[in-house]
C-alpha cells in the first residue's frame, strides 16, 4: 500500500515497468483523505486502509475487546471490514489471531471425529 500512497500523494511510479502498470491500475480504487489513504467500496463507504500494528489492534479489539464476542476468522475479518477497515490480507490475519486466541483454543468444541478414515476389517 506504500506504492499505492506514493503515486497518488506525488505522482511517482516503480522503475519496473510491470510494478508500474500495477500500482497505477491499483491506485484507481483508492483515493487520500487528510493524509490517509482510503479504499473506494462498491457498495459501502471508503474503507480506512490500516498498517500491520494498526490492523493487529482493530482485531483485538474486534475479537476480545469490550464488545467483543471472540467469533471466529471469517466472520472476523467480515465485521472489521463491515466497521470500515481494509487491509490486503484481511482474512489470513483474522484466521491466525483466532488461532493465536488461548481462549477460543481452551473453549472450542473438541470434534468427535476420528484422525483418519475407518477401514473396514472382515472376520475370518
Amino acid at each position: 500500500m506504500n506504492g499505492i500512497t506514493e503515486y497518488i500523494r506525488t505522482g511517482t511510479l516503480p522503475g519496473d515497468l510491470k510494478q508500474a502498470h500495477k500500482v497505477r491500475v491499483q491506485a484507481a480504487c483508492f483515493t487520500l483523505i487528510g493524509g490517509h489513504l482510503y479504499k473506494r467500496s462498491f457498495t459501502g463507504p471508503y474503507l480506512r486502509c490500516l498498517g500491520h500494528s494498526e490492523a493487529q489492534y482493530v482485531l483485538a479489539e474486534l475479537h476480545e475487546g469490550i464488545c467483543g464476542n471472540h467469533s471466529g476468522g471469517r466472520s472476523l475479518a467480515h465485521r472489521a471490514h463491515s466497521q470500515g477497515y481494509y487491509w490486503p490480507t484481511m482474512k489470513k490475519d483474522a484466521a491466525a489471531y483466532v488461532k493465536n486466541c488461548d481462549k477460543c483454543q481452551k473453549h472450542a468444541p473438541i470434534p468427535h471425529m476420528p484422525s483418519a478414515t475407518l477401514k473396514s476389517i472382515s472376520s475370518p
